[in-house]
């Protein structure tokens, strides 16, 4: 049976509100008002393609942005923001997959617990052979986690340039997504792909 490693954040669920909402959050808390809305985050990281950290310096130049970047490191796992994720993935259609491949997720996270509450609220935990938590260190983390545990996959499904790299340091087919907020002109959709590989 052949081998899908999936992505997380942006490939399977939605982050981007829980990022707002985080920002929002750690903006007031550090002594600021936040007037600015959902939709113009959304559009304004899309057309400039900046992080959050550069949209904060972008409109609040008087937060210091290391303070920030604590505050929001400090609260974007917490359970309270994590429940702000919902679905991108046809759970069905994952659960079919998981039927003609041998599953695994991995995913980039510094609390396993509170990953793994959110994978169960979501309904799809059970469907994962295999759950991998990692903590971010710099764009080979993932690449260098596959390569030293010596797992072998067929496919990677992500949207991110760390899984790009992964996939191709491992000789991993890659399946890009559509779905991280820099890239949503190109590809094709975490279900196109699904019903692709059915």
């Amino acid at each position: 049976m052949k081998t899908i490693l999936f992505d997380l954040d942006d490939t399977l669920i939605d982050t981007n509100y829980r990022q707002f909402s985080v920002i929002k959050h750690s903006i007031i808390n550090l002594g600021e008002s936040f007037n600015l809305d959902y939709s113009y985050y959304l559009e304004f990281r899309k057309r400039q393609k900046v992080s959050n950290s550069d949209f904060v310096i972008a409109h609040y130049p008087l937060i210091e942005i290391e303070e920030f970047r604590k505050a929001f490191s400090a609260n974007i796992e917490h359970e309270n923001f994590l429940n702000l994720d919902t679905l991108i993935v046809d759970s069905s259609l994952l659960l079919k997959i998981s039927t003609k491949y041998k599953i695994s997720l991995l995913s980039l996270r510094q609390n396993r617990e509170n990953g793994i509450k959110q994978l169960k609220s979501l309904g799809i935990k059970n469907i994962f052979e295999n759950i991998y938590f990692i903590k971010h260190q710099d764009k080979y983390v993932k690449a260098s986690f596959i390569e030293n545990s010596k797992l072998k996959f067929d496919y990677y499904i992500g949207d991110s340039e760390i899984d790009k790299i992964a996939a191709k340091s491992n000789n991993i087919l890659f399946f890009g997504v559509n779905s991280n907020i820099h890239n949503q002109e190109k590809g094709l959709s975490i279900n196109e792909i699904l019903v692709k590989l059915l």
